[in-house]
């Protein structure tokens, strides 16, 4: 599996090509990089297959990402920590170690929809 990402304005004339011309590029670049005269093009010829995503036209997203900002020092895990006990967010933002990345975001997820869970199953109370 290979990921790339392209970002700006860049990004915005990427995303007009046809998605088997993006995945071409990319894997001439990967050649150019780590081809040799026995092998010129390792990546083409390793690539079966490819996905591009374009998270700029995705609804929700719009190409987002998160990056660290001066003075924001250690907030991110506070960006997960529930508010008024009842609203989740989970995302690569609120990841302290791993963002922006996907891994961070899918965590984040799993640990948010946890303790949503969690906070929808009846308290037991003690008897004494």
């Amino acid at each position: 599996t290979i990921v790339g990402f392209v970002a700006g304005a860049r990004a915005e004339r990427v995303g007009r090509l046809p998605h088997a011309d993006i995945a071409r590029r990319m894997l001439a670049q990967l050649d150019g990089m780590f081809g040799s005269s026995d092998d010129p093009h390792p990546a083409s010829s390793s690539c079966d297959g490819f996905l591009v995503k374009d998270w700029a036209a995705h609804p929700h997203v719009h190409g987002a990402y998160s990056h660290p900002t001066r003075g924001a020092h250690g907030a991110r895990p506070a960006l997960g920590e529930a508010a008024h006990g009842c609203v989740f967010l989970a995302g690569e933002a609120c990841h302290a170690g791993v963002n922006p990345c996907i891994h961070g975001a899918m965590e984040t997820g799993e640990q948010a929809a946890a303790r949503c869970w969690s906070s929808l199953q009846p308290q037991s109370r003690s008897r004494l």
